[in-house]
C-alpha cells in the first residue's frame, strides 16, 4: 500500500509540473479508488471531488460521468445515502449515455441494481439490461464489465435466497474489500446491519 501511494504521489507531482490537467484528474481518480479500497474513505471523497472539479473544468465529460458513478457507489456503501447516490447516478447516466465508454454504461446499470437491493428490491432487471449491453458489444468473459455484473448477480442471489444477513447496503458482504469492511466495522455500521438491529 505504501509503495502504491508513493508511486501515485510521484506521478501526480510529475504531471502537475508539466501541466497535464487531464492526466492529473485521472491520477486523482485512481488515487481515490486506492484509498477507498484501503478504507481511507474521507480521503477518497476528497480526491474524488478534486478529480471531478478538474474534469469539469477541462470539459472531460466521460470522466465526469465515471467519477459521479464512483461517488454514487461510495455514498451508498459507506454512508447509506441512497437518495443522494441516486441523484449522482442519474447525472452520471445522462453523461455516460451521451459520451461514455461501454464499461461506464455497465457500471452505472450495476450500481442502480445495488441501490435497488439496498432498498429491498430485486436487481434482476438491471442484471438483464447489463448482460444485454455486454453481449451487444461482444465483451469477453472475465472482463471488468463482466465482473461488475457478476458482483451484482452474487448480491441478487443472496436476495433471492432470502439471506439479507449476507448483504450490506445492496452489496454482498463477502465482496467488500477487507480494509473497507474494517472501516465500516470501525464506524459501527457493518455488524449493526448484519445482525439486523
Amino acid at each position: 500500500m505504501h509503495m502504491a501511494l508513493s508511486r501515485f504521489t510521484e506521478a501526480l507531482t510529475t504531471i502537475r509540473e508539466v501541466g497535464d490537467r487531464r492526466e492529473e484528474g485521472i491520477i486523482l481518480c485512481n488515487f481515490a479508488q486506492l484509498h477507498y479500497e484501503q478504507g481511507n474513505v474521507e480521503r477518497a471523497c476528497e480526491l474524488h471531488d478534486q478529480a471531478l472539479n478538474i474534469m469539469r473544468q477541462i470539459g472531460e465529460r466521460a470522466w465526469e460521468g465515471w467519477i459521479l458513478c464512483l461517488q454514487a457507489s461510495l455514498l451508498r456503501l459507506c454512508f447509506g445515502d441512497l437518495e443522494q447516490a441516486l441523484k449522482l447516478l442519474s447525472a452520471a447516466k445522462r453523461i455516460i449515455n451521451e459520451v461514455g465508454e461501454i464499461a461506464d454504461v455497465i457500471r452505472c446499470i450495476c450500481e442502480r441494481g445495488h441501490i435497488a437491493l439496498a432498498t429491498a428490491q430485486t436487481a434482476q432487471h438491471q442484471i438483464e439490461e447489463a448482460r444485454q449491453v455486454l453481449v451487444a458489444f461482444d465483451a469477453e468473459p472475465g472482463s471488468i464489465m463482466d465482473k461488475s455484473i457478476t458482483g451484482l448477480e452474487r448480491a441478487q442471489a443472496a436476495f433471492e435466497a432470502q439471506e439479507p444477513h449476507r448483504l450490506f447496503r445492496g452489496e454482498l458482504s463477502a465482496d467488500i474489500a477487507p480494509k473497507l469492511k474494517q472501516w465500516l466495522r470501525n464506524q459501527g455500521m457493518l455488524e449493526k446491519k448484519l445482525t439486523g438491529s
